[in-house]
Order: C-alpha cells, then structure tokens, then sequence
C-alpha cells in the first residue's frame, strides 16, 4: 500500500486535507476498530470500499494515517515511539459508490474519534537525496525532437536484472521523478533536483534491479554509479525542507466499540469459485509458482497441497504440521476463477478464504492451529555491539537502509538482505524477526539478551534463498548467514532450542482431491 501510494503522489500533485471549514466531516455509518491479531506475514491488507463495506487488517498507524491524508511515509513526522509497531482491524460501512476522497475524508473523521488523533501541517527539514552536478561536465544532450518523455527500453537477456530507460525532450525535474519512481528500491526517502539545469534534455539510463545485483555479478552496476557515470550527475545524501505532516497526538488504544457492532457489520455471504479444476502433475513439486492475477484467476503450476494450503492461509510452509503425508506427496497443476467486482477489483483476503473453502472442499481437510514443540531461535547476548537509540525515531525494523542513508548492498550484493532497526528494545527485535528473516526463522524468537532500553542497528547478511549457493562458489564472495552476521555485527547470538509455537495442523486430508 506504501508504494502504491509513492506512486499516486509522484504522478500527481498530492494535495492534504488538513480542514474541511464549517461542513461536517463525512462518517462512516457503523465501524469496528480493535488490535489486530499476531501477523506472521507483514504488511496491511485492504483499505478499498467493496459494496458497502471498507476494511483493512494488520494496518499501522502510520498505514491509517497515510490512506487517509495522502501523504508519503517520509512526509509523516512526529508521534509516539511505537507508531509503527502496533497494528489494527477496521471494518466499516458506507453507502454503496461512495467516492474515495469522501472514504478517506470518513477515515480521518474515524481516527479523529477513536484514536483522538491531531495533525497539522508544516515545514521540516528531513533526511533525503538530491540529484546535483558532478564533478566535470554533464552528459545530456540539448534536445531538438519533438517527441517528449521517457520510455522504457528492452535490456539484453544476458544482463540480468538490467533496467533500461530513453528519455527524450524532458526537463530535469522529470528525470528526479523518473528515479524516484522507477528506482525506487534505491531510495527510502525524497529525491530532489536540484542541479540547476533549465531546459529540456535527451539521455539514455541503464542500471541493475537493486535486488539483483549480487546475482548480476561484474556486469550489475547501481542506480547511483549509473547516473553518475552515463549522465555526469550524482545522487547525494542531505537534508530536505519539504511540506509534512506533524502528528500532534494520537492514541495507541482506541476507544471501544459501540454494543452490538457485530451485529451491524455482518459480512457478505462468501463468494465462490466460479470454476476450478486441479489435476495431477508428472513433474516433481517445485519452489511454490502460485500467480494470483487481477481477475480473480488462480493458476499453479507442479505445486504440493502443502503450499496450496501455504497459500490459501498466508502462511509459511513450514508452519503447517508434518503429520500427514499426503501433504507431499503429489504435485498438481491448478486453475480457478472467481467473479471480481468490477469497481474495486480483488479482494486478496476474500480471494484466499474462498481458496480455503475450496481446498477443504476438495480435498476433504479437517484442521487446526494449536501450539507444538518446535525448532525455534533464542536471542542471547554476547559482546553486544549496538548503539543506544535516538530517542526522537519511532520503533521499527524494516528492509533497507536508515532514511537518507547509503544502502550497504550496493557495495556487498552478495548480502542481499538489510535490516535497520531504530529505537527498538531486544524484545521489539526478537518479536520481528520471524517476519523480517522468515527464511531463517520458523517461530517466534525469544528475547534472553536481558539488554534494557532501546536501540539502534543494521544487520547485513545473504538471504536464505542464496545462502547455499554463495557458500559453495569457488569465487571468493561476502556471503553470510544471518546467525553468523548476528553475531559479529551485533554481538548477539542466535542459538536454536526446542519450545512451542503455533501451528497450522491438518488432522485429515486426502492424497488425491475430488473429480473437476
């Protein structure tokens, strides 16, 4: 949702509702607002109006905030030290059509009641980029075409990751727009121009997918070396006044709810799939290759009823129980079709409770989550190596570098995987990791360091995914698991017990489902 949003205020000019004069704000007709449940996956989910009916799940405050008001992650200052760590379920109603400036004018006024939030705007300086000149000339071209914009181009097939752009006849504030839009994995925070160059310009930009660039070896370059070496330009890390955002209060806990709201927010009958057909496949189970398309089509291919469970609960394959070996045993080819709204579009969340419908239908299932001894990590502290927070960050742990800052992986692409965390206790970590390294971790991780007090850090290491390849190059590389980076970047130590933990366990399931 973060990025969809980047998007929309990057093509648009974002103009931010702070008050609406002497009208009153629109509202919702009835809302349920309470804590979400434990996620294993990250990330909200939601916040479209379908029929009647407008929900999110698993949304932060900042999530909330920014479908709301319109405004960028980095143009949202101030609050409480654990804005982004907290997460919470809407369910609401309004009229059928009701346009989406009037919705998120109803989640203002909703957040404004239940959450007592204020917010005003202003003017900060924040950590960002700038595009300025380089150090000799620049190497645009005067443009004397008609033709104006930027399109891309195809990359050759042996680059890999290769990304490739022609821009012809263009100012160069588009080309800061461009970058920040179609480089996006290079910036977490604002991108400026501030170059001075007036007119418009021709230029041809090629760089490597920054998640690719370990794999692209000697032929991947970055984002930032590509404009510096084909444009005669460069990207720097400093300060940026820009419009923002300021929270001036806002509650963790929201109010409660109204009696009887379950009542009032009955959800629609579950839809199912239209057609659905699953048949055997000769080839081997595979890595899951599960594509959920935009019109409500399923298509899988040479997949195991394990990872179509995976799939249908939003689940790791690892966190469903071994008991059965049915889950294993065959490999199918499967496609469905379910009806899609054709104003709002899919629905993921209903999307997968119809394919568990469907599943168990299918495949006759009975299951159930319940807590069972498991492999699991302990985070115990050796020679800690951490810094003692700034105070004035919000608590998180997120992909990528700090804001503003340069991302390692540029340098060590073979540690493909970075994680910061600002102002987070031991125990704030430990509870994230199982969601920011799920590769390494099966279950939630137990916080033994007995460090108090908050911190902050960077862990870089190779995913998952990577890892066993990397270790058996004969090229030297800088692979490193996450333990082993654990340990010498942070001095801590991750070190593997037995204890319960959820799971999902399927107590009955045939090895073969029913006739199409």
């Amino acid at each position: 949702m973060n990025r969809l949003l980047a998007w929309a205020c990057l093509a648009i000019a974002c103009s931010v509702v702070w008050a609406q004069g002497a009208e009153p704000m629109p509202t919702f007709e009835v809302a349920d607002v309470h804590v979400s449940a434990r996620a294993i996956r990250p990330g909200s989910r939601g916040g479209v109006l379908r029929g009647d009916r407008w929900e999110i799940r698993n949304a932060t405050m900042v999530d909330l905030i920014q479908l709301a008001y319109g405004v960028e992650g980095e143009r949202l200052v101030g609050g409480p030290r654990r804005l982004e760590m907290n997460h919470y379920d809407i369910a609401a109603k309004a009229p059928r059509g009701t346009p989406q400036d009037k919705v998120r004018l109803m989640l203002q006024n909703l957040l404004a009641e239940r959450f007592q939030l204020k917010v005003h705007d202003d003017k900060r300086e924040v950590p960002g980029f700038a595009l300025v000149l380089g150090k000799g000339p620049h190497k645009l071209k005067k443009s004397d075409v008609a033709d104006k914009g930027c399109k891309s181009k195809p990359a050759p097939p042996d680059l890999i990751g290769r990304i490739s752009y022609s821009c012809r006849n263009v100012p160069a504030d588009t080309l800061t727009s461009m970058l920040r839009v179609v480089g996006n994995g290079y910036f977490n925070a604002q991108l400026v121009n501030l170059t001075g160059l007036e007119g418009n310009w021709d230029f041809d930009l090629q760089w490597t997918d920054n998640t690719r660039l370990a794999a692209a070896g000697s032929d991947g370059i970055s984002l930032f070396d590509a404009v510096e070496k084909q444009l005669g330009l460069k990207i720097e890390q400093r300060p940026i006044s820009t419009p923002v955002l300021a929270l001036d209060r806002v509650n963790e806990k929201p109010t409660e709810n109204a009696p009887g709201i379950a009542e009032k927010l009955v959800p629609a009958k579950l839809r199912e799939f239209e057609v659905g057909t699953i048949k055997p496949n000769p080839a081997p189970v595979g890595n899951i290759n599960v594509n959920i398309q935009g019109d409500g089509r399923l298509v899988a291919n040479a997949v195991s009823l394990r990872q179509l469970i995976a799939i249908a609960w939003d689940i790791p394959p690892n966190r469903i129980s071994d008991d059965l070996p049915a889950l294993d045993a065959h490999s199918f080819d499967v496609v469905a079709k379910a009806e899609i709204d054709p104003i709002s579009g899919l629905d993921i969340e209903e999307f997968r409770f119809m394919m568990r419908g469907w599943l168990i239908d299918r495949f006759k299932m009975k299951l159930h989550m319940e807590d069972r001894q498991v492999q699991a990590y302990t985070l115990v502290a050796g020679k800690p190596k951490l810094t003692k927070a700034d105070p004035s960050n919000r608590a998180s742990c997120k992909d990528g570098p700090a804001p503003a800052s340069q991302d390692a992986r540029n340098k060590t692409p073979d540690r493909n995987r970075l994680i910061t965390c600002r102002n987070v206790t031991m125990s704030e970590f430990a509870d994230l990791l199982d969601q920011v390294a799920s590769g390494y971790v099966k279950a939630q991780v137990l916080d033994s360091t007995h460090l108090q007090g908050e911190w902050d850090f960077t862990v870089n290491f190779t995913g998952n995914n990577l890892l066993k390849a990397a270790l058996a190059a004969t090229e030297p590389n800088d692979a490193i698991s996450l333990e082993d980076a654990v340990k010498e970047q942070l001095g801590l130590k991750l070190e593997m017990g037995k204890r319960p933990s959820p799971m999902l366990v399927v107590e009955q399931a045939s090895a073969n489902p029913t006739e199409n």
